[in-house]
């Protein structure tokens, strides 16, 4: 009997310990808008510096972004450089999480589903809206921007105006996205003929292997119209635009 007790009491005791080893070894992770950041992050300040794309001018724009996290890793509010936006929450009719950020003047919209993906995103009282596609390991490999236009606008023969019609149209803007084998996103493409690339340089990592440093590279072609009412040559078609961003993640 009393071997039999020391059994079971082993037993428990080796069932607890391997349910307990196995929950450290899953990876906490917190989802921020369309971004999964390793840990279970308390605070995320983001400071911002946006050089301008002419190098003649002396204006850098810096401002910084704080959004603080509860302990099931939705964030609670972000603070930015206008003032504050709070997060809230429900559900719509499919199960789906429904995450609105409230801020100045807007509400923003995300539809997430129930692996944290988010499916859709798109700003209350306008049409306008964007769907995300994932792949296996959950990283977006598109964007569609559905952007909608009351009245049509073609350009003139010279490229130098806008002529508009009274047929309201959709406007659809494809971004495909490429990433590094640790998922970190290295390339965000605009099939806009208009548009351009953005590139991400990642400069450093915290323990947790989140970034803490990265710029991106923006580079885009000027339409003709723009560049004449710019003032600008011809020939200065690209253009070039590098923000760097900072970061300070504190942990639970």
């Amino acid at each position: 009997m009393r071997a039999a007790l020391i059994f079971l009491f082993l037993a428990s005791f080796m069932t607890l310990c391997f349910f307990s080893c196995k929950r450290q070894k899953q990876r906490k992770t917190t989802k921020f808008l369309l971004e999964t950041l390793n840990g279970q992050v308390k605070e995320l300040d983001e400071i911002w510096l946006c050089p301008p794309a002419d190098p003649q001018s002396e204006f850098n724009y810096c401002f910084t972004n704080t959004t603080t996290f509860d302990e099931n890793g939705d964030p609670i509010q972000t603070i930015f450089a206008g003032g504050p936006s709070k997060f809230t929450y429900g559900w719509d009719s499919s199960g789906n999480k429904i995450e609105t950020r409230l801020d100045f003047d807007h509400a923003h919209i995300y539809t997430i589903a129930a692996d944290g993906h988010v499916l859709k995103y798109k700003v209350a009282d306008f049409d306008d809206y964007t769907l995300y596609k994932y792949d296996n390991n959950g990283d977006i490999i598109e964007s569609i921007d559905h952007s909608f236009y009351a009245n049509s606008r073609n350009p003139d023969r010279d490229g130098s105006k806008y002529i508009y019609s009274n047929s309201p149209t959709w406007h659809i803007e494809t971004r495909g996205f490429l990433y590094d084998n640790a998922h970190h996103l290295l390339e965000e493409k605009i099939t806009d003929k208009q548009h351009g690339n953005m590139f991400y340089e990642y400069k450093s990592f915290d323990l947790e292997n989140n970034w803490t440093k990265r710029v991106t590279h923006f580079r885009s072609i000027i339409p003709l119209n723009v560049r004449r009412r710019l003032g600008c040559k011809l020939q200065d078609s690209i253009y070039v635009k590098n923000d760097t961003v900072t970061r300070k993640i504190t942990y639970y």
